[in-house]
């Protein structure tokens, strides 16, 4: 007498290994996008710190134009970094407390600024504050705790 599994037996184990690969699929989606919005942070920190280092090595100052209705940022150096700025592409400008950020010849800001982003499907969200020595405080505005990274 031989054994095999029965059409049931088989149409149950496909449909929960089907169902495991949903879950997974849906997972690394999240997955996907929390590390692209993390990147997209990391190149607005880029492109603030390149704007302000420039200022500097040029001995000028700087002012970036904040455009929240076209979720854009720009600066006089946009032409040597057109690069940075995709980070548009996968974030959007809520607010800030200014729509200019002026750096002054020695690489100083007159105020403390934020900048309020949000990934494109508004899962996630954080204020980015820029102060005047120049540390950047990430704020998670989902759940209040902070991250502080320094300048390299």
């Amino acid at each position: 007498m031989k054994k095999a599994f029965t059409l049931i037996e088989l149409l149950l184990a496909i449909t929960l290994l089907i169902g495991l690969m949903a879950a997974v699929v849906m997972t690394m989606n999240g997955v996907l996008d929390r590390e692209k919005y993390n990147q997209s942070k990391e190149q607005l920190k880029n492109y603030l710190n390149y704007t302000k280092y420039k200022s500097v090595n040029d001995q000028t100052n700087a002012t970036i134009t904040v455009n929240i209705e076209n979720n854009s940022l720009s600066s006089p150096f946009d032409s040597e970094i057109e690069w940075l700025k995709d980070f548009t592409n996968d974030i959007t400008i809520l607010e800030g407390s200014n729509t200019n950020i002026s750096f002054n010849f020695d690489g100083s800001i007159d105020n403390d600024l934020y900048l309020n982003v949000m990934s494109k499907d508004g899962a996630y969200s954080n204020r980015l504050h820029l102060s005047p020595i120049g540390i950047v405080k990430y704020q998670d505005l989902n759940t209040n705790s902070v991250v502080t990274s320094e300048e390299q």
